[in-house]
């Protein structure tokens, strides 16, 4: 007779069952990690969230400064002329592009910290993903 043919005994259930349980609490832990990420992964989003609204306030802001800005400068443009030098106006709109300058600096900036933040929250998800694919397969390997 071989072993395999052999009924289990109690000590061979306490075991199975001390293996079981080991199964369940790592898969607990696991579950715990996850959930842990998903809240970590959470705030951040919501924080960056809050950033990019913040910045984008401030950009929507400047650029009506900007626009208000540029509608004055081109209606009052012949009183400049004659109000101004030529270099005092050279100097105004070396200001003026040096500003813009920055802002659009700023937009581009603020474009590829978007463009990161949506590559980052893809990639975190995909390992959450990945994660709850690994706990079902847990799941399912300690119902068999």
């Amino acid at each position: 007779m071989k072993q395999q043919d052999e009924l289990a005994t109690k000590k061979d259930l306490e075991k199975v069952e001390g293996r079981l349980q080991n199964v369940e609490n790592g898969l607990q832990k696991v579950e715990d990690k996850l959930q842990k990420v998903e809240e970590k992964l959470s705030a951040k989003i919501d924080a960056n969230s809050t950033k990019i609204d913040a910045n984008a306030a401030k950009i929507d802001a400047n650029s009506g400064a900007l626009s208000r800005l540029t509608s004055v400068v081109l209606d009052n443009q012949a009183e400049i002329k004659k109000m101004v030098t030529r270099d005092e106006f050279n100097r105004r709109m070396d200001e003026v592009i040096t500003g813009q300058d920055k802002m659009v600096h700023l937009f581009m900036n603020l474009n590829q910290e978007r463009v990161a933040t949506t590559a980052r929250v893809d990639r975190i998800e995909g390992d959450v993903q990945e994660n709850k694919l690994k706990i079902q397969e847990l799941a399912a390997k300690v119902a068999r």
